[in-house]
């Protein structure tokens, strides 16, 4: 599974401690998609949580486009995200999504619920007030835990 947990703006952080739900679920692997600021301004995931990071990921390349995020995301079951573009990217390759969203609404998102008409994969998590990650990041490791009981149980 592929996490990215920071993007510009306050309002749009997981901060990484919210993973720790999903890094303890029996046959999931964290990977970090999380891109440098720029060089000197990265931020490596902490070990306790198993977040695998990949190399090339620091802001110290040449290669600023996001084809390194795309070949990343083709390989991976899952997308965790709070970036939008993160979340484009994924969406339009096809890849399922779990897009949390910040409390402010946007006219983009629609007023659909969970869903957005462009990705049929991606799911929108909303949070409920300013900074609410633990709330959706506790709804996004429920999902996923019943996802991998199902799977288990040989039901779809």
């Amino acid at each position: 599974m592929g996490i990215q947990w920071r993007a510009a703006g306050a309002e749009r952080l997981i901060p990484l401690e919210r993973f720790a739900r999903l890094s303890h679920l029996s046959r999931v692997r964290l990977y970090s998609l999380q891109k440098a600021d720029g060089p000197g301004r990265w931020e490596r995931p902490d070990d306790r949580l198993g977040i695998v990071s990949l190399p090339d990921r620091d802001g110290s390349g040449e290669d600023e486009s996001f084809a390194d995020t795309a070949a990343i995301i083709q390989g991976m079951d899952l997308i965790v995200a709070c970036n939008p573009v993160v979340g484009h990217i994924a969406g339009a390759m096809g890849r399922p999504v779990f897009l949390t969203l910040p409390w402010l609404g946007d006219w983009r998102r629609m007023r659909l619920p969970d869903r957005t008409p462009r990705y049929p994969v991606t799911r929108l998590l909303r949070m409920t007030r300013w900074s609410d990650s633990d709330r959706v990041m506790a709804r996004v490791a429920a999902e996923i835990a019943a996802a991998l009981a199902r799977r288990a149980a040989g039901v779809s």
